[in-house]
């Protein structure tokens, strides 16, 4: 047979790492989670992700300490380590020390300062460098580290690769792969179904005008992505490049058309629901977007939140969410001490009268690397990149 590259190589011994650790005296369970950095495995800390949100930020990293290491770099792998930065590593202003710029989202500074400044200090202290953190406000996404030995630039380095690791796991996807349905005939539709539901169920609890999906925003949601490093980004980018000619392929390079009709809820009680999304089916019998989804969902797996890959694909289209809720107005403000409670929406009668409401057909424009919170010219999500389909 062909010769197998070194990367493949590589990759099954990492594998066999991996397994190995895994039937050996440390699981998951038993409170160590395995991390691959680069191509490097370190034991860390599993935290209840359950019990923390974004605001908890602090006082996690505060208990990030020398035993979340476990102090089992593979030593093996710092050359390797230095070797893909030492080209970066340059000598400092006064020649004395050298220093590394590295690019990291302002979101992850409070997991890498800690609480009290606590676990930058810890940093420091074991690697024997100096951290320099952007102030808050501040336009740079650079952490300075400076050290007299590369060695330790290296060391400092990978701890805060773990850091961000296991933060992206407590901060949730911030992109998301999306297909656009704007146009306006669904603008339209979308806003006689609000003034329909706003004036046939006013006594509804928990209705409110904001919860509506915006028409400028409405879309299908393939799956969420996290894609908080310059890296992630970067790969993700060149991950929807790559998949281009396959996508085609599935698509059969025919335009592909979706019909909108009915109601249905994320959750199993109508009377407690967040979220409310359109029902969704191909017209024709080929499946063709299912698949297409599918492949695309395996080609960005390692890009997404652990949870989101252990998810069985569900297509939708939301146009109620209770997350879209505007407190202040609707007087519907969680009480204090519960900032992020959401008040829940009671479907029930959503969902009996509305169960064949029509939203139309679209032929869908094609698939968006989209990013949470930010919008374009068009008022539609902002892309680090896109495809368009035939």
């Amino acid at each position: 047979g062909a010769r197998r590259s070194e990367s493949e190589r590589g990759d099954e011994a990492m594998q066999k790492l991996v397994t190995d650790f895994r039937i050996g005296e440390y699981t998951e369970e038993e409170g160590i989670r395995l991390v691959k950095v680069g191509n490097r495995i370190f034991r860390t800390c599993v935290f209840d992700m359950e019990k923390f949100q974004v605001g908890d930020a602090e006082e996690l990293t505060s208990q990030t300490d020398e035993g979340s290491w476990g102090g089992e770099e593979r030593e093996e792998g710092r050359e390797e380590d230095l070797e893909c930065i030492e080209d970066r590593i340059r000598k400092g202003p006064n020649n004395n020390k050298w220093e590394f710029s590295k690019q990291v989202d302002p979101v992850f500074y409070p997991f890498i300062i800690g609480k009290g400044a606590t676990t930058k200090k810890e940093i420091e202290k074991e690697t024997r460098t100096t951290l320099t953190i952007p102030p808050r406000g501040s336009k740079h996404d650079c952490i300075r580290i400076s050290a007299f030995g590369k060695a330790a630039i290296v060391s400092a380095n990978t701890r805060l690769d773990v850091i961000i690791y296991e933060a992206i796991e407590t901060l949730g996807p911030n992109c998301f792969l999306s297909i656009p349905l704007v146009s306006p005939a669904m603008t339209a539709t979308l806003e006689s179904f609000k003034l329909r539901v706003m004036t046939e169920h006013t006594a509804c609890p928990g209705l409110d005008a904001s919860i509506f999906a915006a028409p400028s925003l409405f879309h299908l949601t393939v799956g969420m992505l996290s894609l908080y490093t310059q890296e992630a980004k970067q790969e993700a980018c060149q991950i929807l490049e790559r998949i281009r000619p396959k996508v085609y392929d599935l698509l059969g390079t025919r335009t592909i058309r979706i019909h909108l009709q009915g109601l249905n809820i994320m959750s199993d009680d109508p009377s407690e629901c967040h979220v409310v999304y359109a029902g969704v089916k191909e017209v024709g019998v080929e499946d063709r977007l299912r698949r297409v989804c599918e492949y695309v969902l395996e080609e960005f797996a390692d890009l997404m939140p652990r949870k989101e890959t252990e998810r069985n694909l569900k297509l939708h289209a939301t146009v109620m969410n209770t997350k879209l809720r505007d407190a202040s107005r609707s007087g519907d403000r969680p009480p204090k001490g519960k900032s992020n409670r959401r008040t829940p929406l009671d479907a029930s009668d959503l969902l009996r009268d509305y169960s064949t409401f029509d939203f139309g057909e679209v032929i869908l424009p094609g698939l968006h690397i989209s990013q949470r919170g930010k919008y374009d010219k068009t008022g539609y999500y902002a892309s680090l990149a896109s495809m368009t389909f035939p």
